[in-house]
C-alpha cells in the first residue's frame, strides 16, 4: 500500500523532472546569431576569404536582421588572430560563423565555443538573403 508520504515524494520528483525538461527545451530554443566575416562594415561587402583576418564581423539574427558590427581588433597581431577572433565571437554569443575558410586553430576555438563554421563565397547580402528565405 502506498502511503501519502510516498505519493508526495513521487509528485515532487515528477514536478522536478518536468521543470528540468522545460529548462532543457528552453535552452535548445536559443536564437541563432550569425556572424559573417566581411571585408567592409555593410551588407554589400564581400565575404572575407580568411575568416580570422576579416576586418569586420557583421552579426545578424536568424531572420536576417542586423544586430551589430564587430571590428576585428586583433588584425595587428603577428599571430593567433583567428583563435582570438573566434573567442571574441564566443563572448558575443555568436552561434554560426560564415566565412571563406577558417584555419585549424580558429576551428578549434570555434568548436570549443560551440560555434558552427559555414563556408561561403560572395557578399554579406547574399547570406542575409538566404537567412530571410
Amino acid at each position: 500500500m502506498i502511503r501519502l508520504h510516498d505519493l508526495v515524494g513521487i509528485l515532487l520528483l515528477s514536478l522536478a523532472s518536468v521543470a528540468v525538461c522545460a529548462q532543457e527545451q528552453g535552452a535548445t530554443a536559443q536564437q541563432q546569431k550569425f556572424a559573417i566575416a566581411a571585408d567592409g562594415p555593410d551588407a554589400s561587402a564581400p565575404i572575407t576569404h580568411l575568416s580570422g583576418r576579416a576586418p569586420f564581423f557583421i552579426v545578424y539574427d536568424e531572420n536576417g536582421n542586423r544586430l551589430e558590427v564587430i571590428d576585428n581588433v586583433y588584425l595587428q597581431q603577428e599571430y593567433g588572430i583567428g583563435p582570438r577572433a573566434a573567442a571574441l565571437l564566443g563572448e558575443k554569443n555568436v552561434t554560426v560563423l560564415v566565412g571563406g575558410v577558417a584555419g585549424p586553430k580558429m576551428k578549434k576555438v570555434l568548436n570549443a565555443k560551440n560555434i558552427r563554421f559555414v563556408h561561403r563565397k560572395g557578399t554579406v547580402q547574399q547570406v542575409v538573403d538566404e537567412l530571410r528565405q
